[in-house]
């Protein structure tokens, strides 16, 4: 399965998948992102902000979050992430 799922079939068990949505600037967006239930967006929630269960972006690359919750729209189509390229051994 590669092609654009309705949302409504999206795994809600915190696997990181690739979502569509409509920002509040009426732009398109696609991001990696996963579902996170309350109990699991408290687990994160270092800063005691109050985080609830939803989609969340998920940023690799900063230090103090790895996840941002998506509120400035609502995800209408997921896909699965594509397999990593394969690795070859160093002089191979």
């Amino acid at each position: 399965m590669s092609e654009w799922q309705p949302i409504e079939t999206a795994p809600m068990t915190g696997r990181k998948v690739i979502l569509a949505y409509v920002n509040r600037n009426g732009r398109p967006r696609t991001v990696m992102a996963r579902w996170l239930t309350d109990e699991q967006a408290s687990e994160t929630d270092r800063y005691g902000v109050g985080l609830e269960g939803g989609w969340y972006e998920c940023i690799d690359n900063w230090d103090d979050y790895t996840e941002v919750a998506i509120y400035e729209g609502d995800p209408t189509h997921w896909m699965p992430l594509p397999a990593p390229p394969a690795t070859r051994e160093h002089g191979a």
